[in-house]
């Protein structure tokens, strides 16, 4: 069971984690990876090793929800999974909201945090299946690249 103290560290992390992608700031949002850091689906694994490639692939999210009037994010819920000394897995639910805060888009998210120091959380890891599903769904993903 994760601390309060963990759980708090979990809340903050993902609050500013969801404020660099509403501020559309790729840097901001690389600021949050450990590098490299893993992609996985059930499809395939992938290690980005290249920050300029994984900026690359923000930005092109960005246009995405941009293109498809996200004008906000809600950060649903957080449930910890696994606790180790230096990390955690982490499942988030994340609502992406229209300009009069509707939803109209959710998806769930696995992360795998681990620290670099006391309070400093970094993403090793994301399990993308269900945010490339809602995705490729809505339209705003091509099948080929989920």
């Amino acid at each position: 069971m994760p601390t309060a103290t963990l759980q708090d560290d979990l809340q903050k992390f993902f609050t500013a984690f969801a404020q660099a992608w509403l501020d559309a700031d790729p840097a901001a949002i690389m600021r949050f990876m450990a590098m490299p850091v893993t992609r996985t689906t059930t499809a395939k694994r992938s290690v980005v090793e290249d920050e300029e490639a994984a900026e690359d692939a923000i930005e092109a999210l960005l246009r995405r929800f941009e293109a498809n009037g996200i004008a906000n994010a809600r950060l649903a819920t957080i449930e910890v999974g696994a606790v180790g000394e230096d990390s955690v897995d982490v499942n988030v639910h994340w609502e992406l909201l229209n300009d009069d805060d509707e939803p109209v888009l959710g998806y769930d998210v696995g992360y795998t945090l681990v620290r670099e120091k006391e309070h400093d959380w970094r993403i090793g890891s994301i399990q993308e299946d269900e945010q490339n599903r809602a995705l490729t769904e809505a339209g705003w993903l091509d099948s080929d690249a989920a």
